[in-house]
């Protein structure tokens, strides 16, 4: 009886053992193994770092200020905005590019945005190498530079005046806001905005714009449409030619060099980007020393073929 009762308390003991050896092991195992993502986590992929846009030749690179809501300040901002400013904002009845017919000899219209200040180098330049071009001029501007204001409106030959609007405001029929500028607010806002950049354009220049292209070609369908109806047309741009201001001087000049027939091109008239006028001067150089088959026109000579966005 007494070794029967041995027998019992020896199993339970081993048996007892046993179990804290197994729970030790487990433990141990625990510790070591490694850990499982769940599937949501392993499809989290790390974000790519986008590309660092050019960056001006020009040492004011400065981030600008907040822009208010009538504001009259520059059209460039960073570069880190300059990355989404869009050549290709594209509205119904605008007009961004211009269905030439075909020619052994390349048609582009070079067009430039006047806001706030003069860049007497820029139109110097112009008007020494007989540049044809199409200038969208603010209220704002002729109102600062009215000096300049008249000496290219007695240049039609070379000038073509158009309008930039009054303020240098998005056009708007519900109040978009573009790069933190406030646009108007209704069809009537909009209107009257273009009319009185147009009634100070012709008061300055003595020349009646017939286009108008809104500040970063910012304009909606119901505000182009009220435009047309007063004939008065909305030109956007095939290529933003010198990136706000922001790109370096050789791209500029290519950007020229190698926009294809019919191409719209925007520039902006601020002094404070050399750049722009360095890449503009190239492009004429190259196209002079190199005979180029490049022609610069005004778009009222080529009118009949503006290709309305459909």
């Amino acid at each position: 009886m007494k070794l029967r009762y041995i027998l019992i308390t020896l199993i339970a003991v081993a048996a007892t053992v046993d179990g804290l050896v197994r729970l030790l092991v487990e433990m141990n195992h625990a510790t070591l193994r490694p850990i499982t993502l769940s599937q949501d986590v392993k499809d989290i992929k790390t974000p790519e770092v986008p590309e660092v846009s050019e960056v001006p030749e020009s040492s004011d690179a400065s981030e600008p200020s907040e822009i208010p809501e009538t504001s009259e300040t520059s059209e460039t901002t960073d570069a880190r905005d300059s990355t989404k400013v869009r050549s290709d904002h594209h509205v119904y009845g605008t007009v961004s590019r211009i269905a030439v017919p075909s020619s052994d000899i390349r048609i582009l219209f070079l067009t430039f945005n006047a806001y706030t200040d003069d860049y007497p180098a820029l139109f110097d330049l112009l008007e020494q190498r007989q540049v044809k071009a199409t200038l969208f001029l603010t209220g704002v501007w002729v109102r600062r530079n009215a000096d300049r204001a008249r000496t290219v409106g007695a240049l039609p030959a070379l000038f073509e005046i158009e309008n930039h609007g009054n303020r240098n405001i998005p056009l708007s029929s519900r109040g978009a806001t573009v790069y933190e500028r406030h646009g108007t607010s209704t069809i009537e806002q909009a209107l009257h905005d273009a009319a009185a950049g147009a009634e100070a354009t012709e008061q300055a220049t003595g020349r009646k714009p017939r286009y108008i292209r809104p500040y970063y070609n910012y304009i909606d369908n119901a505000v182009v449409r009220a435009l047309g109806d007063r004939q008065i047309t909305t030109i956007g741009a095939t290529i933003l030619a010198d990136g706000g201001g922001l790109f370096r001087s050789e791209k500029i000049k290519n950007n020229i060099l190698d926009a294809p027939h019919g191409s719209i091109l925007l520039f902006n008239v601020d002094a404070r980007y050399p750049n722009i006028l360095a890449g503009l001067q190239a492009a004429l150089d190259a196209i002079e020393k190199e005979r180029l088959p490049i022609r610069f026109a005004h778009l009222a000579d080529y009118e009949p073929y503006f290709d309305y966005e459909k």
